[in-house]
């Protein structure tokens, strides 16, 4: 991704929209100017994953695994260790994925980039779309409010163990999806810059 390419890009644009506003702040450092901000909506043509009724494996984390993710699942593992099944993707086609997902109590969405927290919208987006409960950790903006367990790095393996303590997941991802669905629900947080 060649960021100052992308930028010479985006200046002949009549308007600009994004889905971020802390995308729209970087932008105006090149002094481009967002015209409009839409966070991800519901999409029912993403529905696509038909869930195991006992999903095997209790933490999913899959995607692009760099070295500030690798380094964040060394403070994670240790004490889920021999307790909880955990698997770690990368690379995989569609479909091959969809399984995992469709195999997986909780989905763990870590940020890659430091020192930014910026929500991986689209990534959540589709999982709420299927039914996943996601364990974030926190974001500088949550788009999504309530519908994902939003929480500090350091919190994420007790979460984990709360999540699971239960079947509290299941909540989780039925109210996740169900208010995501119905649109009920506070879509933006202002964030201090």
């Amino acid at each position: 991704f060649d960021v100052p390419i992308y930028i010479e890009n985006i200046r002949g644009a009549d308007e600009i929209w994004d889905y971020d506003e802390l995308n729209a702040v970087y932008l105006s450092w090149f002094d481009i100017k967002v015209d409009k901000i839409l966070p991800f909506k519901y999409t029912k043509n993403l529905k696509r994953i038909e869930n195991k009724r006992d999903p095997e494996i209790d933490v999913l984390v899959y995607g692009y695994m760099n070295d500030i993710r690798l380094n964040k699942l060394k403070d994670i593992y240790p004490s889920l260790y021999h307790n909880y099944s955990i698997v770690t993707t990368t690379g995989l086609n569609k479909e091959i994925q969809d399984q995992y997902i469709a195999n997986s109590k909780i989905i763990l969405n870590l940020h890659g980039i430091e020192p930014y927290s910026r929500q991986e919208q689209e990534r959540i987006a589709f999982l709420l779309i299927n039914e996943k409960c996601v364990l974030s950790e926190t974001n500088q903006i949550n788009y999504f409010g309530d519908l994902i367990v939003d929480t500090p790095l350091n919190n994420i393996s007790n979460k984990i163990k709360e999540l699971l303590l239960r079947d509290a997941w299941k909540e989780v991802a039925r109210n996740g999806h169900r208010f995501y669905k119905d649109k009920s629900y506070s879509t933006y947080k202002k964030v201090e810059i």
